[in-house]
């Protein structure tokens, strides 16, 4: 996340500030940077109507962002006040002196090691649901809680291709079962591509990890009333697979 003393670098220093106003922000250019600029939806008057100005419900907006809304945020005043690239005084020396310490600050937030919720075009409500309940467990309560629905947002979304396909599946198929089916009968995983005996032995390896994560889902989560759950790093590990699986599959399924 950034300090207060990053925040008060963007705000106060490249931004400005006058007389506790945001340099640059009127109300409607407020109203629509975060869309506009970062492709993010926030309800700025409500932040407005606590914060009472501008600046503070600016500030306020970014300090409750995640890591990677930060950094869409400092490249989105980046993309509105750009900084003058042949810096002729102090002031435009100073501002491209913070834009490229600030550019270092956005790669470091962007540097988190999660991998994004991908974007699905269509499947079950089921599996939007999940995967809605995966990312809020994993912002407000950490990976440990989240696995669970990642793991059921994964499995809903093979399941749900494969019913849409027709495929030919056993009777309430494991995530490892109709994974199985999808590598089996999809053309789209079985046609020849460049570099294909390397490929398709990553995705076979991709089969072992993911009965792994079938394992763990039913002995280390709160799927079930076990005692021992697995730490952070290896439950983000966890979902970070199973987003990216995901989010392949889609790809591929696109193409």
């Amino acid at each position: 996340m950034m300090t207060e003393r990053e925040i008060n670098k963007l705000v106060e220093d490249y931004i400005g500030t006058h007389e506790g106003y945001l340099n640059s922000f009127s109300y409607s250019i407020h109203d629509d940077f975060y869309l506009r600029y970062c492709d993010l939806d926030v309800d700025v008057s409500a932040y407005r109507a606590r914060a009472g100005t501008t600046r503070r419900a600016f500030i306020q907006i970014l300090r409750e962002a995640k890591s990677r809304e930060q950094a869409k945020i400092i490249r989105g005043v980046f993309e509105m006040i750009p900084p003058l690239e042949e810096a002729n005084n102090q002031v435009a020396n100073n501002r491209l002196a913070l834009h490229k310490e600030l550019l270092n600050v956005a790669a470091r937030l962007e540097s988190d090691g999660q991998v994004d919720t991908p974007t699905i075009a269509a499947t079950s409500e089921v599996v939007f649901e999940a995967l809605k309940d995966a990312e809020v467990l994993l912002q407000t309560r950490g990976p440990e809680n989240a696995v669970d629905r990642a793991h059921t947002a994964l499995h809903g979304y093979l399941k749900n291709l494969c019913l849409d396909r027709g495929a030919m599946m056993p009777i309430d198929p494991s995530l490892t079962a109709v994974f199985k089916v999808l590598r089996e009968q999809f053309p789209e995983f079985s046609s020849v591509i460049p570099h294909d005996s390397e490929a398709k032995r990553l995705f076979g390896s991709i089969a072992s990890a993911l009965d792994s994560l079938n394992t763990i889902r039913n002995r280390a989560t709160l799927a079930h009333p076990n005692e021992l759950l697995l730490n952070a790093p290896e439950a983000m590990l966890y979902i970070n697979l199973s987003r990216a699986v995901l989010g392949y599959i889609e790809a591929k399924m696109k193409t």
